[in-house]
């Protein structure tokens, strides 16, 4: 896949006309395929008399799909999931929902119309940087959790669980750009083990 920046914060939608069909986009931030499922469930029953419901979606770094719908090869689905990989997008669902007017577009006329329909809808959401995260879980004693708690906040670290017995357990999660620096400064702290790493 492009490379990938962004992520949708909030739902998009669009509407564009073309020769008497109506395109109906819709952009949806997910992160399951289950969500996928759910959205895609969800147009199919607010739109049961729809022409055509085509799609494309991205998750993470490598996974992608695309469905024409019943239109010609290649006219709606890779022309949707263009549009997101020209915003640098992922965990993104764009949805097209078709009505025909009565006037064939011809296959130049529906890759058109559909990544239209699909760019508009992802311009009218919210969006927001793509961050990937790798994961440690650290032991120290109480004596340190002053110095711990300086680098966290240096490199934005997010505690996910913590656990407080003779000494603090931390299980923390680092953006992966920052993690090889992050962990060189941890594991060079006196009083301060790493118990796991998933990079």
């Amino acid at each position: 896949m492009s490379q990938v920046s962004f992520i949708l914060q909030k739902q998009g939608s669009s509407i564009f006309k073309d020769s008497g069909s109506k395109f109906f986009g819709f952009a949806f931030p997910v992160t399951t395929a289950q969500a996928i499922k759910e959205r895609l469930d969800s147009l199919h029953q607010q739109y049961p008399d729809a022409t055509r419901i085509c799609f494309a979606w991205c998750l993470g770094l490598e996974h992608w799909r695309t469905s024409d719908g019943g239109e010609p090869a290649h006219s709606a689905g890779f022309p949707i999931l263009r549009q997101i990989q020209a915003m640098q997008l992922t965990n993104t669902l764009v949805a097209v929902v078709r009505y025909f007017g009565g006037k064939k577009l011809g296959v130049p006329g529906l890759i058109h119309a559909f990544g239209e329909a699909a760019r508009l809808a992802l311009l009218s959401g919210e969006l927001a940087d793509y961050k990937v995260y790798s994961s440690v879980k650290i032991s120290f004693q109480y004596t340190h959790e002053g110095e711990v708690s300086k680098i966290l906040k240096a490199f934005s670290a997010q505690v996910k669980e913590q656990a407080f017995a003779v000494g603090v357990t931390m299980s923390l999660e680092v953006e992966t750009v920052l993690f090889a620096d992050f962990l060189k400064v941890i594991e060079g702290m006196y009083g301060i083990d790493v118990l796991e790493v998933n990079p």
